[in-house]
């Protein structure tokens, strides 16, 4: 009996072919450049006003000189969360580069999510990461 289990919840991992190499945005507060990357000083939480850094890592080369940045703001306390977009634009990209550094600035405070839809396709994002803004000083003490 207990290969029978092991054999159901592990099998469909074992055959799952998927590529785990996967697109990430990292956010920070500081600006993002090659000389000054830092992992730890990435952060999801930002005051209002802040201007938010942000760096999409892409494992393979873009096709295409155009990406989507968009930017939802999230209403948890709504049923099945409410969504507004906050942002959105197309960004040019050099396509012999496999990353995006760019930033913004909210003023809302809020729950957000960034997505970046690249090589013109917009049914799915390539990358997607989730952040707060809020002004409340117990966070930054």
């Amino acid at each position: 009996m207990k290969k029978f289990v092991f054999l159901f919840l592990f099998l469909p991992l074992l055959l799952c072919g998927c590529n785990r190499e996967k697109a990430t945005i990292l956010l920070s507060s500081r600006p993002i450049d090659a000389q000054n990357f830092e992992a730890f000083s990435m952060k999801s939480l930002f005051k209002p006003g802040e201007k938010i850094y942000y760096v999409l890592l892409n494992p393979e080369p873009f096709t295409s000189g155009k990406a989507r940045l968009q930017i939802l703001k999230l209403d948890i306390k709504a049923p099945y969360y409410g969504i507004d977009i906050s942002q959105g634009r197309d960004i040019e990209i050099d396509t012999s580069k496999q990353y995006i550094l760019g930033n913004f600035v909210l003023h809302r405070n809020g729950y957000y999510a960034l997505r970046i839809f690249a090589n013109e396709i917009y049914a799915y994002p390539l990358a997607e990461t989730h952040f707060q803004v809020d002004d409340n000083d117990i966070f930054y003490n």
